[in-house]
């Protein structure tokens, strides 16, 4: 390696500069042993530097900088109409998907739902009793208690009224079916539906086969299944009516206070005032269903006794306990009519 260092003589010196400019890069003096551990390490210096200023060299020019700026972006723009109808489309779907939901939870959980429900509404009905009951000064839960054991037995007594008159009048009822039955036959003879004898006779045929298949080992097995099934199910629904209405009368409050917590603390006292308001008019509902059930069945017992229908205090007891179901109590009493 060969070159010359720019200066090294003594400063303002000709002679020096002259000197320093002539002097090698690398000076290997061998007669110096002190000078001989240093070479290396200028030697390793040297080369250090050179292969920094080559790759400096051959290092290719460093990328463009990206800059940034602000979005150019913008929401879209739609008439007011459509996004306010967009708007309430999708709650509208959430909605509905809920009740779906809500209503699929009900139809699965029937057994439970159906009994809480009817023992809302008997409550909201004996309600008023448990109140009268109260300011006699009797405790709430006797009094709720009282009430109970009453209800109970006054539709007992009324059903046992009814299948008292219906086993009295058994022989009369057996012939006039028999009557009505011919009637009814000797009606389809004729127009409009002038159904044949022998067409008669094939359903006729066909319905007695039907039972009696019924009556074979299998279908009775599955007749008395079914029936079991239907029986254990009243049962345990007039069990959770029974329950459920006793603690609705005497406990009420403190289960609606219950209720309202479950909310957020910002909505309870909207939730709260709702809830009594659907109260009362609940009560109100059921007060109207009273009165047209009372009107229903003193209206049908004096028409039947002016047709000379049998029966007619069961009829009119039967027209009054259906009163309280909806759009099937009143076909079923009818039909028994």
């Amino acid at each position: 390696v060969s070159g010359v260092s720019e200066s090294e003589g003594p400063e303002g010196s000709a002679e020096g500069a002259e000197q320093g400019r002539r002097r090698p890069l690398f000076h290997l003096n061998l007669s110096r042993g002190g000078e001989e551990e240093g070479l290396g390490e200028r030697l390793a210096q040297q080369f250090s530097q050179q292969w920094a200023s080559l790759r400096s060299e051959r290092r290719p020019d460093p990328p463009p900088q990206i800059t940034s700026g602000p979005s150019n972006f913008s929401r879209a723009q739609v008439p007011w109409g459509v996004d306010l109808a967009a708007a309430w489309t999708w709650r509208l779907i959430v909605i509905s998907a809920a009740a779906v939901a809500v209503g699929w939870l009900l139809r699965e959980f029937s057994l439970a739902t159906v009994p809480l429900a009817i023992a809302l509404l008997l409550a909201a009905l004996a309600h008023p009793l448990v109140e009268a009951l109260q300011r006699v000064g009797l405790p709430r839960s006797l009094s709720s208690l009282v009430v109970l054991v009453l209800g109970v037995g006054g539709v007992g007594l009324m059903l046992f009224f009814v299948g008292q008159q219906a086993a009295n009048g058994a022989a009369d009822l057996a012939d006039q079916v028999v009557a009505g039955l011919g009637k009814i036959r000797q009606w389809i003879r004729e127009e409009p539906l002038a159904v044949s004898d022998s067409q008669l006779d094939a359903w006729i045929k066909d319905a007695q086969r039907s039972i009696s298949e019924a009556a074979q080992p299998a279908g009775v097995l599955n007749s008395v299944t079914n029936v079991g099934v239907a029986l254990s199910n009243v049962g345990a629904g007039l069990f959770i009516v029974l329950f459920a209405l006793y603690f609705f009368m005497a406990d009420g409050d403190r289960i609606w206070s219950w209720v309202v917590r479950l909310a957020p603390r910002a909505g309870r006292q909207q939730i709260d005032s709702s809830g009594r308001v659907a109260w009362v008019s609940l009560k109100q509902y059921v007060r109207a269903t009273v009165i047209v059930a009372i009107v229903d069945a003193l209206g049908i017992a004096l028409v039947a006794s002016l047709l000379g229908v049998p029966l007619v205090a069961a009829i009119g007891v039967l027209v009054f306990l259906g009163a309280f179901v909806p759009m099937v109590g009143a076909p079923v009493a009818g039909a028994v009519a």
